[in-house]
């Protein structure tokens, strides 16, 4: 039985397009579930602590982590800035099968348009000016390991074609490249957006969205789960107290070095 966590309920009429992509998704799921065999399926939500809380909103995200984690999907973490997007995107590999493998981290809002490519897919040599010699981009950096495409609604179109046929076909081709460059890497993306209205605006790709929409896990905001609230102090006020304090002894053990010196 596949979950609909898993694929979208069917529109009529049929989307041709979205039709095709939640047929991927239940297949991608049902080899997963295969592979899985006598092996343990879930990972326990105990794992996913990072996540500061006890509100049931919260522990429905560390349950969706716990069925997600050990399984190459591709997963879109969605909710507003300052929510913990990132903490949950840090802390699916480290219960995973790739916990040994390379974390890569781009922010695609944080790169100028002219060198999202080269930045992401990397460079021959001589395929701009003042490129000397080949460059290794950050979707091969993170082979073998998690890819993290924050803000992945501020990737230009074109780029977007791109980072569609990585999914698709795991591969990358570098910018000015003649060779692609096979990739074992897990997906994961972030965003602050409404992906389905950055479509509808043009500003998306409806195809890439689907891709990276195989399984989402939103992330709730603060004023959704007050109740966390004096989880959340406790849990500050201990951790600063912690930093404190180690700053504290730091400094001593330093003044005593001083004197001894000193003396």
């Amino acid at each position: 039985e596949i979950p609909l966590s898993v694929i979208s309920k069917l529109q009529m009429p049929p989307n041709y397009a979205r039709l095709v992509d939640d047929l991927h998704r239940a297949q991608v799921y049902r080899q997963q579930q295969n592979s899985m065999n006598g092996r343990q399926l879930h990972r326990d939500p105990v794992l996913f602590r990072s996540l500061v809380g006890t509100s049931r909103k919260i522990q429905q995200v560390r349950e969706l982590m716990a069925q997600v984690a050990d399984k190459n999907v591709t997963v879109l973490i969605t909710g507003e800035s300052g929510t913990g997007k990132e903490l949950v995107a840090r802390a699916l590999p480290r219960a995973s099968p790739w916990a040994d493998g390379p974390f890569g981290h781009i922010n695609c809002g944080a790169i100028p348009e002219n060198l999202v490519e080269a930045e992401l897919f990397g460079s021959a040599k001589g395929a701009y000016t003042g490129s000397v010699s080949d460059r290794v981009g950050l979707c091969e950096e993170a082979n073998n390991g998690t890819l993290f495409l924050d803000e992945i609604a501020e990737l230009p179109l074109q780029a977007q074609v791109k980072m569609l046929r990585m999914l698709q076909e795991r591969c990358i081709r570098p910018v000015g490249g003649r060779q692609d460059i096979s990739l074992n890497v897990r997906v994961l993306a972030a965003t602050n957006r409404t992906l389905k209205d950055e479509v509808a605006a043009g500003t998306f790709r409806e195809d890439l969205f689907f891709r990276l929409n195989v399984v989402e896990i939103p992330v709730p905001a603060l004023r959704a789960r007050r109740e966390d609230i004096p989880v959340l102090v406790s849990h500050f006020t201990h951790r600063f107290s912690d930093d404190q304090a180690k700053t504290l002894r730091g400094l001593t053990k330093a003044a005593e070095r001083a004197i001894l010196n000193h003396d």
